[in-house]
């Protein structure tokens, strides 16, 4: 009757506990009874998608020693206080079971309790349990194990002394409980029996305190992803002797590897250690790895990627004969490693190596130790030719062997053994040659042969595969017809800078996955298919650079996940889709260089308020700016020039919000997303700059080249930010903006060809950074301002084309009406006090400019990294 009652209050949608009927209830599904009294031991109900009420019926079972109701769904209420008056209770699991609320202190009256887990993963979604007092944990006193993970224990400062009075306690796991700090003492230690600890993901960020190792029955140790700090070479030894697993990852542990090797070392007077599991990735650990290392004879895994380790990598790493996963990537290891690397290492699986200063020089005919199912050597050195050991892996299950200066083409056997190969990657090299042209009984699902120099037709490729990148090489042909059908698992696909033809198949929208579609940079013909509505799940659409012509299809507006569009350097016409508007999330939106024509439409400032960057430059665009665009806050690329646009410049563009305020980077835009760079195009003195990785620090205003009237308005100085500003090749009149020199960021300045008339404003030697300066063919008058960074930008040229300027760098010198030209030559004293106060400035006012550079450059990391950039450009460019 107990159990028909809980029963009754449960929710079963998968009808799970149908068995429950009848008087037979032993036999009843997740029931067990004792043999001779028929009295209920066990409820098991894991993973049954139970919901609904717990019954406190179930006090009737008072034999009940066995409870799991974990892996169910239980909707976020509470625990039920009266499950702490199952007295006899030695095993209770309501882990992942979504419950939450304060875990009930009546759980301390299970005295009986072995096993207790409360914990869950990262499945769970609503505010879990909490607890901020664990003084009920000690009445457990027979407690074997214990697992709280992610039960929140930020406010239960009484934790580590509470749990501590366990001395039967074999298991802790407090993964991803809040947990701020380590005691770094402790009154009394009785967990004398614990064998695995686990703190990891939590927020500690003190010191390792040294009663951590003192527990004489520990084998694994886990407080990875915390804030730990501190010196691990200053480890006590001898409390390691009977570790088997050390996990202290992604932490900001500092010290000498060597230190800890030699610290463990003591461990072990006759050298046979018990360490099995080593993981100190993701810390600041410096120096070489000893020698010694080779004394940890039973270790399986080691993990030190991403630290400051450097040095040459020991020859006794290959003594370590029991090793099944080496990890030493991202660091500053250097110099060679040789067959004597791997000599005993006859059961290692996986290793990597990538990103290091390393050399890989083996003979040959070498016939490796191990068998391998995972390769990453990306960034070292194993060309000129393609790794001939290679041939001897046969079970590789994923592969990275980029920028590894192999300059030779693939062998035909490489295809043979990697006919299981999930993950290849051989980027960056100078691979040259053609690809089988039927690779589709090989199942590979991601394919990186990009920046090579491949050749040859696209090849057909297993249907699985869900990411293919072959850009930046030299394939020819058209896109495969039937693309859609052949690989529709496809989610991002890359085919940039190459020399394909023909047009964009139909097929390409039957790729429902695809996330990012790269094609810029070929010889692409006809109109963009308009089917677009397909791909829902497309973030990324790049056909720049291609010879396409027609319209931009109605179809494009309905890809609502879209954030990146770059269809500039086409043959597109027609105007801008209103059916754009529907792509809310972009962020990107380059149309530039087409025959698009019409009005800029009003609704991009409305609808597209996340973009970025907007790039409608080189068309055929008319009317006024509208000033709806004054609303688009995030952008930091804003490029209107060569088109047709008449009109004011609008005030409100003083009001975008990313060129005024000065920032360090666009946290908003996505540098790279699934191996494709986001991108742009930005024109600096005449001349256009891309850019990619320092995409982020770049502001831009370039409305130049239309046939824009009236005055500057003042609020473009408000714009703080901007480092490019270009008004040139308009019909601007008026004076140039009293407070110009606000604009201090600024890198390039171009007013010319325009009608501006007045003097050039003092204020104009206030921009430190300038580097470009362009006034010429105005109407200015007077003399040139001088002072700091004008005194460097000495070229005529900047100022050509105004009859009314004079002063350095002019040639014509300034006449003025209050001193005529006799006075100078009637008093030659003056004459030469004047010069010789003149003569003597010139070198002072010289190490001033050139000071006041240096020291901009020196104390502002954007400025110095925009400033080198200029200079690598312009020297490129000559």
């Amino acid at each position: 009757m107990a159990l028909l009652t809980f029963k009754q209050r449960l929710e079963d949608p998968m009808n799970h506990l149908s068995s429950w009927e009848g008087y037979n209830y032993c036999n009843w599904r997740g029931v067990e009874c004792q043999n001779h009294t028929g009295f209920v031991s066990r409820l098991d109900l894991n993973a049954k998608s139970l919901s609904g009420e717990i019954d406190p019926s179930l006090l009737g079972l008072k034999h009940l020693s066995y409870l799991d109701m974990s892996m169910n769904d239980f909707k976020g209420r509470n625990i039920p206080g009266f499950v702490g008056a199952f007295t006899n209770l030695k095993y209770l699991n309501l882990s992942n079971a979504n419950f939450s609320g304060r875990i009930p202190h009546h759980l301390g009256n299970l005295s009986s309790l072995l096993y207790l887990d409360l914990g869950s993963d990262d499945s769970i979604t609503i505010p879990g349990l909490y607890d901020d007092d664990l003084s009920w944990i000690p009445h457990l006193s027979l407690l074997r194990y214990l697992d709280m993970g992610m039960v929140d224990l930020s406010e239960a400062t009484n934790w580590l002394i509470e749990i501590s009075k366990l001395p039967f306690l074999s298991v802790l796991r407090l993964f991803s409980c809040g947990l701020n700090t380590i005691p770094q003492s402790l009154p009394y230690l009785n967990l004398t029996s614990l064998d695995v600890l686990d703190l990891s993901s939590n927020n500690i960020s003190s010191r390792l305190p040294n009663w951590l190792f003192d527990m004489p029955s520990l084998r694994i140790v886990d407080v990875s992803r915390n804030q730990l700090e501190g010196n691990i070479s200053r480890t006590k030894g001898g409390a390691l002797c009977n570790l088997q697993s050390l996990d202290l990852s992604s932490n900001n542990i500092t010290g000498e590897m060597t230190g800890l090797i030699d610290g463990l070392s003591l461990c072990y007077p006759n050298l046979v250690p018990k360490l099995r599991v080593l993981n100190l990735a993701h810390n600041s650990l410096s120096g070489n790895i000893s020698k010694s290392i080779e004394k940890l004879s039973s270790l399986e895994v080691l993990y030190l990627q991403s630290n400051e380790l450097s040095g040459d990598l020991p020859e006794s790493l290959g003594q370590l004969h029991k090793l099944t996963i080496l990890n030493v990537s991202s660091n500053f290891f250097t110099g060679v490693v040789s067959e004597a690397h791997f000599a005993k290492l006859s059961r290692l699986k996986a290793l990597y190596m990538s990103f290091n200063s390393l050399s890989l020089k083996v003979s040959s005919n070498w016939i490796p130790p191990f068998q391998l199912n995972h390769i990453y050597m990306s960034s070292c050195q194993l060309g000129p030719s393609f790794p001939s050991w290679l041939h001897t892996q046969t079970g590789i299950s994923s592969l990275d062997i980029s920028n590894a200066s192999i300059s030779d083409a693939i062998p035909d056997w490489f295809w043979l053994i990697t006919s299981e190969i999930v993950y290849l990657n051989l980027s960056f090299n100078q691979i040259n040659g053609m690809l089988p042209v039927l690779m589709d009984s090989i199942s590979i699902t991601f394919m990186d042969l990009s920046s090579n120099q491949l050749e040859g037709p696209i090849p057909k490729l297993h249907p699985d595969i869900q990411m293919l990148h072959l850009n930046d090489n030299s394939f020819k042909g058209t896109l495969p017809s039937d693309l859609g059908h052949e690989m529709p698992k496809l989610r991002s696909l890359q085919l940039s800078n190459n020399l394909l033809n023909g047009s964009i198949p139909e097929s390409f929208c039957d790729l429902k996955q695809l996330l990012v579609l790269w094609l810029a940079g070929n010889h692409l013909t006809g109109t963009l298919p308009d089917c677009w509505s397909k791909l829902q799940a497309l973030q990324i659409m790049d056909l720049g650079n291609n010879s396409l012509s027609g319209t931009i299809p109605a179809s494009v507006g309905s890809l609502n996940s879209l954030v990146s569009l770059h269809l500039n350097a086409n043959n597109l016409t027609g105007e801008i889709p209103t059916s754009l508007q529907n792509c809310t999330r972009l962020n990107v939106l380059d149309l530039s260089d087409n025959h698009l024509s019409g009005g800029i439409p009003a609704w991009i400032g409305e609808s597209l308020r996340d973009l970025i960057i907007l790039r409608l430059r080189s068309n055929n665009f008319d009317g006024r700016i509208p000033d709806e665009l004054s609303h688009l806050s995030l952008v930091r690329v804003f490029d209107i020039s060569i088109n047709s646009l008449s009109g004011t410049i609008p005030r409100s563009l003083g009001n975008l919000t990313s060129l005024i305020e000065v920032q360090n980077s666009g946290d908003h835009l996505r540098e790279t997303w699934n191996g494709y760079k986001e991108h742009v195009m930005v024109c600096i003195s005449g001349r256009q700059f891309a850019y990619s990785s320092t995409l982020s620090f770049v502001t831009n205003l370039d409305i130049s080249s239309n046939k824009l009237v009236g005055e500057i308005p003042d609020e473009v100085t408000k714009l703080l930010g901007l480092l490019v500003l270009n008004l040139s090749n308009n019909g601007l009149t008026g004076e140039i903006p009293q407070r110009i020199g606000d604009l201090n960021r600024l890198l390039s300045l171009d007013l010319s060809r325009n009608s501006l008339s007045g003097h050039i404003p003092s204020s104009m030697s206030d921009l430190t950074s300038l580097s470009h300066l362009n006034l010429s063919y105005n109407r200015l008058t007077g003399e040139i301002p001088t002072g700091f960074q004008l005194q460097t930008l000495n070229y005529p040229s900047i100022y050509i084309g105004n009859e009314g300027l004079c002063g350095p760098p002019l040639t014509d010198g300034c006449q003025f009406d209050d001193k005529p030209t006799s006075s100078y030559a009637a008093s030659s004293d003056e004459d030469g006090s004047e010069m010789l106060w003149f003569y003597s400035g010139v070198p002072a006012g010289f190490v001033v400019g050139v000071m006041a550079i240096f020291g901009v450059l020196l104390l502002q990391e954007t400025w110095r990294i925009k400033f080198f950039h200029l200079i690598d450009t312009m020297y490129d460019w000559l």
